[in-house]
């Protein structure tokens, strides 16, 4: 066992796709800095990417960076920056501030409104994420997963299963009421033999 010793907090490790490599979402306790780090599985190596007090105010409400699906790159939700919050409620999300893997650099930015599930809710393709986005229902804001085109946002459909795991580009993995089973990308069961 290794251990990384610091004053952060650190969120939930996540693997990159290739399992080469862990990701994790760290907060300063001290100043509530919020930046990442990748810890390389086979030689340990540290390498801390400092996003900076900037990502800190823009993403709020449980903020966690993700991998993407090719392992290049890493994203964190941002949140709307003119949506009223409440801790009662979820916050708004605008969109997704996607950083290199390599160097921490910002890249790009995609118009997905919510926060996706992890690597695999990428379809290999990369056309489209399952996110836990929003809803309001009677007034208020609440989770609701979401089949999300990645390059316009638009929400394509509810998607009512959690876990979410793109085998191939017209079939997921993800759990709901039975412990595992495959759905097309409608979200729609897979009846096997």
């Amino acid at each position: 066992p290794r251990t990384f010793p610091g004053n952060e907090a650190f969120l939930e490790p996540q693997w990159s796709p290739d399992g080469t490599r862990l990701l994790v979402s760290t907060m300063s306790k001290d100043s509530g800095e919020l930046s990442f780090r990748i810890i390389d599985a086979g030689s340990g190596q540290v390498t801390n990417f400092p996003s900076g007090e900037s990502m800190s105010r823009r993403c709020t409400d449980y903020c966690q960076f993700t991998w993407a699906r090719d392992g290049l790159e890493v994203m964190l939700p941002i949140t709307d920056p003119v949506a009223p919050r409440s801790e009662a409620e979820p916050h708004l999300r605008w969109g997704l501030q996607v950083f290199s893997a390599t160097d921490g650099h910002a890249t790009r930015r995609l118009p997905v409104k919510g926060d996706p599930w992890g690597p695999f809710a990428f379809s290999p393709n990369g056309r489209y994420v399952v996110v836990k986005g929003q809803v309001t229902v009677d007034g208020r804001r609440r989770h609701q997963n979401q089949l999300v085109e990645v390059a316009t946002g638009t929400v394509v459909r509810e998607f009512p299963f959690d876990f979410p795991y793109w085998v191939t580009n017209d079939r997921i993995l993800a759990s709901g009421r039975a412990p595992v089973f495959p759905l097309d990308p409608t979200g729609a069961e897979i009846l096997l033999g």
